[in-house]
């Protein structure tokens, strides 16, 4: 195409608005997955050239409708801020989507930060990127992903083991007559891990579980309301039920509603510290504004000294909500 590409180009050749089409090149929310990727593949073959502004620190991770993603993202928009660092945010749309984190993690590279706080899921091509790019950038992995062990990075989060233990340690000096316990997992290594430290614990008291996998993401009430069935077959033989991956209090709702399931106890994590827990008996919940107030301050002090943390991993404690919604440090 002859002459210099402009946005306006792109939306006339796709059938798009303007405003469309910037939020796509810009990568702001609000531009569905399959529109962002028309756009740029558009805007590859026309020609377009980006303009990119020189950001101290990058920030890369989902844009993914739920509050554990939109209160990170809100908590390292303000302390970013409050370190005075200029950053620009790079979302990709679709956790699973390797070819669009990767795409963003270029787009981070270009605009010259010296600091990445990515949060990323650990795929191959990925990891091979953050492997080249590493001696030239400091990168920050903040929670959520499996965590992407690679040498010379940061790492700024839960423990998983050791908030499956420690939940596991307060469940038993509140509530040392329940023996019978039911523990639900899925095949991804945080909630494994998860999993091994709450089992670790009751071992430790000489205690056992009956082990079962969750198929499905408990995501919505729906999801719950059908798994919450298929764990009423077991309502006879159990006391407590574990449940390791998030949104407990979905499931443990959705568990009040059936018979008999109001006198099993649930304990497990959870995300939105804005959920009812009336029928949690325990939970852990994630520091958001701690993993993020501490990648800000990471990242602030290495651009204004060069300092670094020489460890490879800075552990946030959850917060524990029990019954009665008082809430601690664990």
């Amino acid at each position: 195409m002859a002459g210099k590409v402009s946005r306006a180009d792109i939306a006339k050749n796709l059938g798009l608005s303007l405003a469309t089409v910037k939020r796509a090149l810009g990568n702001y929310v609000g531009v569905d997955m399959d529109t962002k990727q028309r756009v740029l593949c558009e805007a590859e073959r026309l020609g377009y050239k980006f303009s990119v502004l020189k950001a101290d620190v990058a920030v890369i991770m989902p844009c993914v409708p739920s509050y554990f993603w939109s209160e990170l993202r809100n908590y390292l928009e303000l302390f970013t801020k409050k370190e005075r660092l200029c950053s620009r945010f790079f979302f990709f749309h679709d956790i699973g989507n390797e070819s669009d984190a990767l795409c963003c993690l270029e787009r981070a590279i270009e605009s010259r930060a010296t600091v990445f706080i990515c949060a990323l899921p650990d795929t191959q091509s990925l990891r091979e990127k953050i492997e080249q790019i590493k001696e030239k950038i400091k990168i920050i992995f903040i929670e959520e992903f499996n965590f992407m062990n690679v040498e010379g990075c940061y790492y700024i989060g839960e423990d998983p083991y050791e908030e499956g233990y420690t939940l596991a340690k307060r469940y038993l000096s509140m509530y040392n007559d329940r023996k019978r316990f039911l523990v639900y997992g899925s095949k991804t290594s945080q909630k494994e891990t998860r999993l091994d430290g709450f089992l670790a614990a009751l071992r430790e008291q000489g205690m056992t579980a009956v082990q079962s996998e969750v198929p499905i993401s408990i995501n919505t009430k729906t999801r719950a309301a059908i798994w919450a069935r298929e764990i009423k077959k077991h309502m006879q033989e159990t006391d407590c039920i574990f449940y390791a991956s998030g949104m407990v209090n979905l499931l443990a709702d959705a568990l009040a509603k059936l018979d008999g399931g109001a006198d099993i106890h649930i304990i497990g994590f959870d995300n939105d510290e804005r959920a009812s827990f009336d029928n949690v008996m325990l939970a852990s919940l994630q520091n958001l504004q701690k993993q993020a107030e501490t990648a800000a301050r990471t990242a602030g002090n290495y651009i204004r000294d060069g300092s670094f943390p020489t460890e490879r991993c800075f552990f946030v404690k959850d917060k524990i909500i029990q019954k009665n919604r008082a809430q601690s440090e664990s």
